[in-house]
């Protein structure tokens, strides 16, 4: 086992108080990041009255949602009682940051009760190095999303489109179970239905809507 402070340089972040700074929206500004355990800590983003941590850096929270650790993908700012990580190892990559966050955070329950993690956190005992199947992972990326809206699908010869009745599709019967509707749909023929959920509500007005004279 090694100390955190073996692997990481550990220093106090700016302290700032988040109602004395000038919030802007993005692009303008850097992220301010408080104890936070959602949203990579951050809570605002604001204009910096001095030195920033830099993307790529840790942040880790001392109290609060003590123990949070998350990769900053941008130059950003903190507010008290954060601690800000660079990694000793100028190579370490971005997933192995990620999972020694993990290690981080799973020592959580030794700050319980209010405790903070101001002078104990670089005592806190690491694995030896990452694994080599952690190392090997890859951090998903948000690439593809681009690919939905730029991509067109065709939907030439509709003059061909014929018109089809629902019951002509799938049998529909309707039966009770543990106090839900359920459908049954399947393909004409099939002798093994298929079953599906549907939401209580949707049923009752369905079958409202089919008795006579409602």
């Amino acid at each position: 086992m090694r100390r955190l402070d073996d692997i990481f340089d550990l220093r106090y972040g700016q302290s700032l108080e988040l109602n004395s700074l000038t919030q802007v929206d993005a692009p303008d500004g850097v992220n301010f990041v408080s104890r936070a355990r959602g949203n990579n800590g951050v809570t605002a983003r604001v204009l910096p009255p001095g030195d920033v941590g830099r993307a790529g850096e840790i942040t880790v929270a001392l109290s609060g949602g003590v123990l949070s650790s998350f990769v900053q993908p941008e130059d950003f700012v903190t507010g008290f009682h954060v601690m800000i990580l660079t990694a000793k190892d100028p190579a370490m990559t971005l997933v192995e940051k990620l999972w020694w966050c993990r290690c981080i955070w799973e020592n959580r329950r030794r700050f319980s009760y209010g405790r903070q993690a101001n002078r104990t956190l670089g005592s806190l005992l690491m694995p030896e190095a990452c694994p080599g199947w952690a190392s090997a992972k890859e951090v998903p990326s948000n690439d593809a999303l681009a690919d939905g809206y730029q991509s067109r699908i065709s939907l030439a010869r509709r003059n061909t489109w014929l018109d089809f009745r629902l019951d002509e599709t799938v049998h529909r019967r309707r039966a009770s179970e543990s106090r839900r509707r359920i459908a049954y749909l399947a393909p004409p023929g099939s002798s093994a239905p298929r079953k599906r959920t549907m939401a209580s509500p949707i049923s009752a007005i369905c079958s409202r809507s089919s008795r006579p004279g409602r």
